[in-house]
């Protein structure tokens, strides 16, 4: 999927971009690369321009969604969508972050929720949704499983 397709699926009214291309520069976000670095404790970042990022704000927080586009990605890029997600919680504190690498050879995607680690990765997205999907994978946090809850012996 390219970059566009990318975008009229998630939603364009969602899409902030600050440099060329619909690009997000985390640099330009923090006034420059030096500004950047101090947010990040001192640690100089190798990537701070990022393919795509969305977000949406309403009375439950801000919801962030952001996506790093490669013809075909691989697991090692996954590094790169790490730092940009450093980066997003370092100068957006409080943000429900949904991370997502995207080919643009194919419609293949790999997700993650709050850190891009194995812990976080989200199997079951295959296909690439709209901002009310992600928005919706964290209201599952704070639902209670009624099944789980009638089982406990501790009621």
């Amino acid at each position: 999927m390219n970059r566009h397709g990318i975008v009229d699926v998630i939603g364009p009214e969602y899409l902030t971009a600050n440099i060329e291309e619909d690009e997000w520069s985390y640099a330009k976000d923090a006034g420059n690369l030096g500004k950047l670095t101090e947010a990040l404790g001192g640690v100089k970042p190798h990537h701070y321009k990022l393919d795509r990022r969305f977000v949406d704000k309403d009375d439950t927080g801000t919801y962030t969604v952001i996506v790093e586009t490669k013809q075909e990605f691989v697991d090692s890029d996954s590094e790169q969508l790490a730092s940009y997600l450093e980066e997003e919680y370092a100068l957006h504190r409080g943000a429900k972050v949904i991370a997502i690498l995207a080919n643009t050879n194919d419609d293949k995607i790999r997700v993650w929720k709050d850190e891009v680690d194995d812990d976080h990765l989200l199997p079951g997205e295959t296909v690439l949704d709209c901002m009310a999907h992600y928005k919706k994978l964290f209201a599952v946090d704070r639902q209670n499983d009624r099944e789980a809850v009638m089982r406990n012996p501790m009621r």
